[in-house]
């Protein structure tokens, strides 16, 4: 059994076709999205209905927590959508293969943290250690995979990038699909055996 991560979707629904037909997975394997299927790309609804076809898990991202937040969003979005959304949980935990999957980040001490599991990116020291900043980076900040140092490998995405980046405990996958760049996935084939699969976008659909 083998598992794939898929970073942020942002309704790329080609690109997600595109990904898991490289990915070539059985139906005994584990997709997980990495959270932020929605907004921004031009077919959330087809990328939600898909993942439930192929019995997907996934994490819940910032952009399912901001429409869940806003009775105005909501409106317009579909229920069947809104449905799927709703039961998306902040964490998954796989200990079979070490990995936990988050759409953020996780804080240095592990505890499980809904703002951190949505928005984190930057740290900085505070009176009691390690506290979460905000969404850009100060001269005194770090990003939180340069100091996690848990018992699982975390994938996540979030934070989007040219390139995935490797950390000695982290993965990050979003490399940027919705705005031009490509939809990154990280395939696991046991415990510390994974490898990068990634396909470009057909075009750039947000700034």
């Amino acid at each position: 059994m083998k598992y794939f991560f898929i970073g942020d979707i942002h309704g790329c629904i080609d690109e997600l076709r595109d990904l898991l037909d490289l990915a070539n997975l059985n139906p005994t394997d584990q997709i997980v999205s990495l959270g932020d299927i929605v907004r921004k790309g031009p077919d959330p609804v087809a990328c939600a209905r898909l993942l439930r076809e192929r019995k997907a898990k996934a994490v819940m991202g910032n952009n399912e927590s901001r429409i869940l937040r806003n009775p105005f969003r909501r409106a317009f979005q579909d229920r069947e959508l809104m449905r799927y959304i709703r039961k998306l949980p902040t964490e998954l935990d796989f200990p079979e293969i070490n990995v936990r999957a988050v759409h953020g980040g996780v804080l240095p001490d592990g505890r499980r943290n809904r703002r951190a599991a949505l928005t984190l990116r930057w740290l900085r020291k505070g009176k009691r250690g390690w506290e979460q900043s905000g969404q850009k980076k100060r001269d005194d900040e770090v990003f939180w995979s340069e100091v996690w140092d848990g018992e699982r490998l975390v994938v996540y995405g979030h934070t989007p990038r040219k390139e995935p980046r490797i950390d000695h405990k982290a993965i990050g996958v979003d490399t940027g699909c919705v705005y031009g760049g490509k939809l990154t996935g990280v395939l696991f084939h046991g415990p510390g055996e994974w490898q990068l699969l990634q396909v470009s976008a057909r075009r750039k659909y947000a700034d």
